[in-house]
């Protein structure tokens, strides 16, 4: 395991993100039964938008922080990605990747099973990619800001494209939609 990997680990396998990410992953299952039911209030999908939020902070501004790296800057979009899977360290940036579209589906979730249960309107799958893309440059902003970290084009495309999956699994568990009506 590499350096990098470590860094994943330590981020993602710890009490703090598996406690949060276990009552995450209760909140959502709420807005399934309430979105499948036609039901709903905006309690859970705050109460897990709050979650999601501390845990989003924790592993990308307190762990990170406790590291002795100092910032790391890529602005080329997928380059930092493809070097990395043509190198030695491949499987540490498919980890990364992975870990950085993984971070981002709950935002997608909520979003889609709060607005179907509240409003019977989805909101759009684009507009889950802005809001991923805007959340997710506040994160690379605040990195860069506070000086450690990883602030790169290739974290807010994986964020983004993590908010549009999560929207697209909400869309399809909490109302049944056929994939034909996921595009507007």
């Amino acid at each position: 395991m590499g350096a990098r990997m470590t860094s994943l680990v330590r981020s993602f396998v710890n009490p703090v993100t598996v406690g949060l990410g276990v009552v995450l992953i209760g909140l959502c299952a709420v807005l399934v039964r309430q979105a499948r039911a036609g039901k709903g209030s905006p309690g859970a999908g705050v109460a897990a938008l709050v979650v999601w939020v501390s845990v989003l902070v924790y592993v990308t501004l307190v762990v990170p922080s406790s590291s002795q790296l100092p910032v790391r800057v890529g602005l080329m979009p997928l380059v930092d990605t493809v070097r990395g899977l043509r190198s030695g360290a491949a499987e540490n940036v498919l980890a990364a990747t992975v870990a950085n579209v993984a971070l981002f589906v709950p935002l997608g979730l909520v979003w889609a099973l709060s607005r179907a249960a509240v409003t019977g309107a989805d909101g759009g799958w684009w507009r889950v990619g802005v809001g991923g893309l805007g959340v997710s440059a506040l994160v690379e902003a605040a990195q860069w800001g506070l000086g450690f970290g990883a602030v790169t084009s290739d974290d807010l495309i994986a964020n983004s494209a993590g908010a549009v999956l999560g929207w697209v699994v909400g869309m399809r568990v909490g109302r049944g939609v056929r994939g034909s009506e996921l595009v507007p």
